[in-house]
């Protein structure tokens, strides 16, 4: 039976939260984005290989953006594993965006992958901004089990991140409780997967209304997975959804989509879905 969210029990974990308890800027390792802009930058190890003691049957991240003035502070934030300069991404392109108001710097998401990973296996991440030289914080958490025990999977990946833009789907739900039209979002898939959760972010540092939204996930019309979700009055939410996986087979060839609906008159978001495989 797929395990689509955080274990209850394993033989233990390990992370890469700092020994001083600090803000989100220092409770976990700094990645910084390269001066040229719309581009990955360098791996940062977060884990070491040899304090990955166990298989690993899945892991959390939490990712915050740093704060600065100015426009909006979009990061893509890829998870790799594997030696330095041999990185092998397992999780491509997590969205955030980050605030220039450290009033308004919302609490970071912890997303948990159902991904294995074998004992003695470094762990690094590299990002990408819209902004030269952006920094995010990330954290890593590690959980231990027997893959026997547990379904897992080889990676995720964002269908609808643009790496050209650093962003992701702008999409406005409908009004008063009424579904948007669907929308393809990415290509045509080029690979199956085997589960899907929506993943949302403000689209700009513009300050939200505090409305409710539904959105769904599906192809040809129809929806395969959903969530409500609420946005806040921060002027910038960094995601509000966490990654509870809808399990079932998305085929080869699938032109995945999205429609939303707003209690009130909705207002432009970015949309992800991330996809197991």
């Amino acid at each position: 039976m797929g395990l689509m969210y955080m274990p209850t029990r394993g033989i233990g974990t390990v992370s890469n939260l700092a020994s001083s308890v600090g803000t989100y800027s220092s409770r976990g390792t700094n990645v910084a984005a390269p001066v040229s802009t719309n581009t990955k930058g360098s791996w940062v190890e977060l884990i070491s290989a040899a304090n990955v003691t166990g298989p690993v049957i899945g892991f959390t991240v939490q990712i915050a953006n740093n704060l600065g003035a100015g426009s909006a502070r979009r990061c893509l934030h890829d998870i790799g594993i594997g030696g330095a300069g041999s990185e092998v991404v397992i999780v491509s392109n997590l969205g955030t965006t980050g605030p220039n108001n450290p009033a308004t710097q919302p609490a970071a998401r912890e997303l948990f992958f159902p991904i294995r990973i074998p004992q003695g296996t470094r762990i690094a991440c590299r990002s990408q901004s819209n902004n030269a030289s952006q920094t995010s914080n990330v954290v890593i958490t590690l959980f231990y089990g027997n893959w026997l025990d547990y379904q897992t999977y080889s990676g995720a990946e964002v269908i609808g991140a643009d790496t050209s833009t650093t962003s992701m789907l702008a999409h406005t739900a409908g009004n008063s409780s009424a579904y948007s039209s669907w929308t393809n979002i990415g290509s045509s898939t080029t690979r199956p997967y085997y589960g899907g959760a929506l993943y949302v972010m403000n689209d700009t540092l513009t300050t939200l209304t505090a409305l409710n939204y539904v959105a769904q996930f599906g192809y040809n019309s129809n929806p395969e997975g959903e969530t409500w979700f609420a946005a806040t009055t921060n002027e910038s939410q960094g995601s509000f959804l966490n990654s509870t996986f809808t399990p079932g087979k998305i085929p080869t060839g699938t032109q995945l989509q999205i429609r939303a609906k707003c209690s009130a008159t909705g207002e432009s978001l970015q949309y992800g879905v991330i996809c197991l495989y």
